[in-house]
């Protein structure tokens, strides 16, 4: 990038400056013409915000700190970062990437489940479901369908699981991997054979 003091930010872009004195960058968003004083540079060519549709979503990498929708500013001026962390982003107005931010991947189409199906969850870290259920490291559940599947740091999509219907006088075999597992009720306790009559 040429060294400049000067640029034109359109509507729904943004820049980051950097302050030499101090080593802090800011985020200046358009529409403005900004000039740099003596000791600021830009670090970045104008880019444009991030706009998600209501069935898109990205992930965030180091997502700004806030309290009440505003980010938290230190006494340095720098904006506060969760370092190492995630954050699922959603349908809203178009964002910026504050500086440090970093979006992973791209947009992404949020999972639709279908009726007869559902997505195997495996949790991440120990954390409460928005339904209130407790769920710990390594525990695995099944979220049902018909529905879309927000993401979340916490859990990971493992597999999509296909409905079995099992006819009269018939037998069903399945070999369980799993030390627990629930679903509508039923427990299952490190069962490694299962007939189904």
């Amino acid at each position: 990038m040429t060294v400049q003091n000067i640029l034109s930010i359109p509507p729904y872009h943004y820049v980051h400056v950097l302050d030499l004195n101090s080593n802090v960058q800011t985020l200046v968003l358009g529409p403005k013409s900004y000039v740099c004083k003596e000791h600021e540079r830009f670090t970045c060519e104008p880019k444009r915000m991030i706009s998600l549709s209501p069935t898109e979503y990205c992930v965030i990498r180091n997502p700004v700190v806030t309290e009440n929708g505003v980010p938290v500013v230190d006494s340095d001026g720098q904006v506060r970062l969760r370092m190492g962390e995630c954050e699922y982003r959603f349908h809203q107005d178009s964002f910026p990437l504050y500086p440090n931010e970093e979006m992973s991947g791209g947009v992404e189409v949020l999972p639709v489940v279908l009726a007869d199906s559902a997505l195997r969850l495996k949790a991440r870290c120990d954390h409460v479901d928005t339904d209130g259920t407790e769920r710990k490291a390594g525990d695995e559940w099944l979220f049902e369908g018909p529905g879309e599947q927000t993401g979340s740091s916490s859990h990971i999509n493992c597999s999509s699981v296909r409905c079995t219907e099992i006819s009269r006088s018939r037998l069903l075999q399945c070999f369980i991997d799993y030390l627990q597992f629930e679903t509508r009720g039923i427990h299952i306790f490190a069962i490694k054979n299962l007939s189904i009559f």
